[in-house]
């Protein structure tokens, strides 16, 4: 978006107008690109054409709130006036038609990125209340749904992995019977490469002419050593980021992903509170209750767990090139910000 936004600026400064605002859409900076917009004097429905660019821009980077704010402010639909309430809002078009701000999309939007309140707030603020049976409710039941159905994920995998870790601790499998191999390799006699090795250093000391091409044939091993130890290295990463079962690198892979886990749990806690408080809101008190118990007991799982399992990595890594044996990799524990989101009036 910087890039984006320092093109923008550089085409303003050469006056440029045009190209800035298409620098800025690229950028998603919805407000300088309208702004020149007015600037330019684009037509409303100009305007309105760019402001509906600019939101499926927004929504593809779930900048929910922000796409709604472009709905309200710069979009025009036609809408029959009879479904009108508010009448300070609208530009009469004809006897059966008006033109009104896209609530309806900024109402999808704010539901998307689960801005409950605020979606109601806009539907009864714009005179269209009847978002809230079309569109807020169905949005709650399916949203919920969707949390149930995620949090119950977590849950498996989360007990999946957290028996897998301990008993991997207890197993421990060894490192040496995890080293590299290099299909490349395959077939290949180690030991008559040492012997012709060998062959070359005795052919070295015997004359000057032998000396030079044993040199040569020596750089060319040492490359081909130092390919062999690159790729080495690279198998290593690919095989500690894949986590095969069974071997050494397993218990990294499990636990950065359950770092991952805790650090998603810990990010629903704003949304669940959400949910939570609309669905008691529109009655729906057993479905509230449900999700915030079935969150509840993730957290307290995690809350058990953690400091078992981010501690040093218990499994022995395999020597570097080196032959020396790396220290234990230590990954840290998750952030995990404490947020209000419990209802209390749900709690058993």
């Amino acid at each position: 978006r910087t890039q984006y936004d320092e093109a923008a600026i550089a085409y303003t400064l050469a006056g440029a107008n045009q190209d800035a605002l298409d620098a800025y859409c690229l950028g998603n900076s919805w407000k300088e690109a309208l702004s020149i917009a007015k600037q330019l004097q684009y037509s409303e429905d100009a305007i309105s054409d760019l402001a509906y660019s600019l939101i499926e821009s927004l929504k593809e980077k779930r900048r929910y709130n922000e796409a709604a704010r472009v709905a309200l402010d710069y979009t025009k639909v036609k809408v029959f006036a009879q479904k009108i309430q508010v009448q300070k809002f609208f530009f009469l078009y004809n006897s059966k038609f008006v033109l009104h701000q896209d609530v309806e999309n900024a109402v999808e939007s704010l539901i998307r990125g689960n801005h409950w309140s605020e979606s109601v707030r806009v539907s009864h603020s714009f005179g269209r209340a009847d978002l809230i049976e079309t569109h807020i409710k169905p949005g709650l039941a399916e949203t919920f749904s969707q949390h149930k159905d995620d949090i119950k994920d977590m849950q498996e995998q989360f007990e999946k992995q957290i028996t897998r870790l301990r008993e991997l601790r207890e197993k421990k499998p060894d490192a040496y019977m995890n080293m590299p191999d290099d299909p490349t390799l395959e077939n290949v006699d180690m030991f008559s490469d040492t012997t012709s090795m060998y062959s070359q250093f005795t052919r070295y000391t015997s004359t000057t002419a032998q000396m030079s091409q044993a040199s040569a044939r020596s750089s060319t091993n040492f490359a081909q050593f130092n390919s062999r130890s690159s790729k080495n290295k690279r198998r290593e990463e690919r095989k500690k980021n894949s986590g095969r079962k069974g071997t050494i690198y397993e218990e990294e892979y499990l636990v950065s992903s359950l770092k991952r886990l805790y650090e998603r749990a810990y990010a629903m806690q704003t949304e669940i509170g959400e949910i939570s408080k609309s669905l008691v809101v529109y009655g729906y008190m057993e479905e509230a209750k449900a999700i915030q118990k079935q969150f509840l007991v993730l957290l307290e799982k995690l809350s058990e767990a953690i400091d078992g399992i981010f501690v040093p990595l218990q499994l022995q890594q395999p020597p570097n090139d080196d032959g020396v044996i790396p220290p234990p990799t230590v990954i840290e524990k998750p952030s995990m910000v404490a947020v209000k989101w419990k209802l209390e009036l749900l709690l058993d």
